[in-house]
């Protein structure tokens, strides 16, 4: 065994050993310290220790055992990054900050408790934990990282405290086992794709706070049936809700001005849809392939359709446009199988909606 310890910094440590016990005088354990040593199981770190340094323990593969001492501040990022036989960590009170990629692969870690003092999972930090099935929060959690707990699909329910105010992009997506989540009424952001393919998932409602919705953050949660929007929601991103096949019904609050392209697209079971009184713009492909919706009606304050919007509605007939309404984008109301639709559009007299109906040979009636 050869060390080298510099001012209480682990720099060095060579050994072949299976279990290391580290000397008293430690404070802090360099970066990539240990990385790449398959040989090592546990490992017992003295009391004094307040960092983990950057991939201290990055691709120690057969690590199973390792007890943090209480004391310890920092885990930094990829510090026990694919050490794929951890099955458990106690992470203890003192520590206040969890690096990027801090877990990340841990394949037979299976639960895992944040101390309290702890405000921010970084980014990746339980990715891919395919194993993890349980998780718990502190209330002194204030932000949720970027893909933190990404592909962690054995995870089937996590309840996020109130102190959460932001669940950044991707933190939740491809956990395919989650059936069960709060929200916090804290939250005020949701990022792109937050819970995206989280085939489980049935119902979600989403806290007053939050104004806008991320793209995809609904993309592919295809067992969806039951969604609450916020009153002062102001816009449903890209592709929010996009192939949410079971999402049959939905209430969009009037404070929605904008609907982005493909929010609902691919949502087959989709047949009542009440659009709000505030909006401005519907995207391109908003509805394309609700093959059930049959009604809709465009609020008043609409000045564009965008193209593709009813694409491939096999079952719409009826149309109801505004006066407001000066721009139809291509295809907005064609059938992908039969060509254009027997819709018939109730716009009033003179409008630009009645002229559409004319050029594109659809019914028309004055409503």
């Amino acid at each position: 065994m050869k060390s080298e310890i510099e001012n209480g910094i682990l720099k060095k440590y060579e050994s072949e050993a299976a279990c290391v016990t580290l000397p008293d005088g430690v404070i802090e354990i360099g970066d990539r310290i240990f990385s790449g040593c398959d040989s090592l199981e546990s490992v017992v770190l003295p009391q004094g220790v307040q960092k983990i340094g950057v991939g201290a323990f990055l691709w120690c593969v057969n690590l199973t055992d390792i007890a943090l001492p209480n004391g310890l501040k920092e885990i930094g990022a990829s510090a026990f990054d694919s050490c794929y036989k951890l099955q458990s960590i106690t992470i203890p009170d003192s520590v206040i900050e969890i690096g990027d990629r801090a877990f990340l692969c841990c394949n037979s870690l299976k639960s895992v408790v944040l101390p309290q003092g702890v405000q921010e999972i970084g980014d990746q930090a339980f990715i891919q934990c395919e194993n993890l099935t349980e998780v718990t929060l502190p209330d002194s959690l204030r932000k949720i990282g970027a893909n933190a707990f990404a592909d962690c699909e054995k995870l089937s329910s996590i309840t996020i405290p109130d102190s959460v105010t932001e669940i950044e992009e991707g933190a939740f997506e491809n956990c395919t086992g989650l059936a069960d989540i709060t929200l916090p009424n804290g939250l005020r952001k949701i990022g792109d794709a937050a819970f995206a393919k989280c085939e489980m998932l049935r119902s979600i409602t989403i806290p007053d706070g939050v104004t806008e919705i991320g793209k995809r953050v609904f993309d592919s949660c295809t067992n969806l049936t039951d969604v609450t929007l916020p009153n002062r929601l102001r816009k449903i991103g890209e592709s929010t809700f996009i192939d949410c096949q079971k999402l049959s019904s939905i209430t969009i609050p009037d404070s929605v001005t904008e609907i982005g392209k493909d929010a609902f697209r691919l949502c087959g079971n989709l047949t009542n849809i009440t659009l709000p009184s505030g909006l401005k713009k519907i995207g391109a492909s908003v509805f394309e392939c609700c093959e059930k919706l049959s009604t809709i009606t465009i609020p008043d304050g609409v000045t564009a359709i965008g193209k593709k919007a009813f694409f491939g509605c096999a079952s719409l007939t009826d149309v109801t446009l505004p006066d407001s309404l000066k721009k139809i984008g291509n295809d907005a109301f064609l059938n992908m199988n039969f060509g254009t639709l027997p819709v018939t559009i109730h716009a009033p007299k003179g409008s630009y909606a009645e002229q559409y109906a004319e050029e594109n040979g659809f019914a028309y009636r004055e409503n």
